[in-house]
This record gives structure tokens, C-alpha cells and sequence, in this order.
């Protein structure tokens, strides 16, 4: 489980970002990469709770979804398992100080996508209050409510690793 924000850049890298602007750089992205690991893939989910409970607390900022989606995605495919999923919780469209415009930024995400889909892997975009998820990903469902954000997970998993009709039928188990 990992989470990602982009962070404000440090007054030396202000100061280089400026020189090379003054020669004509033009830049997709000013700020930072931050990665955050909550849990690692091998890390039993009873190790990582303190971590996972920090989640919310680190809500916030602006995020350039292509270029995290390409970090989580090269973590996943060194993993051995044969099918990879990876599900991408987005509460908006990428976001960041830009010499582009996030138009840019929704672009390279969508190229990101494409490339994850066309190495295999299987991707589900969960939109938090958002719609933002179904412009970028064929599976995607929105949650409006936090509390239904387990549940639409769970649901989502069993979609993509049982198949669509298995899946229902255990819905409808329940």
C-alpha cells in the first residue's frame, strides 16, 4: 500500500529551478516526489497498522498521478506473481505547478495507463468523491461515502481476480 504527494521544493532547488527557467527550461512538474510505503507487499497488515492509521493525516498537496502510477507500477512488476493488479485510489485529476497545465499532467497519466495495460497489469481507478477515476481507467467506481471505500475495494478485487459473474454471484450471496 503505498501513497504518494508531490512536496514543495527546498529554496536551493527554487533558486536552480529559476536559472534553468531564465534559460529557457520549461518544466511538467516544480515540486518534489514523495513515496510513502504503508505496507510493504511481503509486511503483514498487522505490522503495517500503525502506518495505515497515518493515512489521513498525510491527506493533501498535489499529486502527479502518471509519474507515482509509473513508480507503483515498476515496484509490481518485479513481484513474482503472475497477475498484477493495481488499484489506484484518486480523489481528483493530477495536479501541479506546472509550466504545462494539468492538461499535461492528464495526458502523461493516461500514457501511463496504457503502458501498464499493455505490460499486462490490470488496473482499478477508485474515485473518492470524484468522477476522475473513469476518465482514466476501463474498471473504475466511485465511492461517495469513506465508509463504503472497503467494501467497493473488496468488490472490485473479487471483479478483476473471480471474473464479473462470479463475483456478482458472491455479491448476491451476502
Amino acid at each position: 500500500i503505498l501513497g504518494f504527494q508531490n512536496r514543495a521544493h527546498t529554496e536551493a532547488l527554487r533558486n536552480e529551478l529559476q536559472r534553468l527557467r531564465d534559460q529557457g527550461e520549461r518544466y511538467s512538474r516544480k515540486t518534489r516526489l514523495r513515496t510513502i510505503v504503508f505496507k510493504g507487499f511481503d509486511e503483514p497488515l498487522v505490522r503495517a497498522q500503525r502506518k495505515l492509521v497515518a493515512i489521513p493525516a498525510l491527506a493533501g498537496g498535489d499529486n502527479t498521478d502518471g509519474e507515482h502510477l509509473a513508480i507503483a507500477h515498476a515496484l509490481l512488476k518485479k513481484r513474482p506473481e503472475r497477475k498484477k493488479v493495481l488499484m489506484v485510489l484518486s480523489d481528483g485529476l493530477p495536479a501541479s505547478l506546472s509550466d504545462y497545465g494539468d492538461e499535461h499532467l492528464c495526458g502523461h497519466l493516461q500514457a501511463v495507463v496504457e503502458s501498464c495495460e499493455r505490460a499486462g497489469t490490470t488496473l482499478v481507478g477508485i474515485g473518492i468523491m470524484s468522477d476522475s477515476a473513469a476518465r482514466f481507467y476501463k474498471r473504475h467506481v466511485r465511492v461517495d461515502n469513506p465508509m463504503d471505500l472497503a467494501g467497493a475495494t473488496m468488490d472490485q478485487l473479487a471483479h478483476v481476480m473471480l471474473g464479473d459473474r462470479e463475483a456478482l454471484l458472491m455479491s448476491a450471496a451476502r
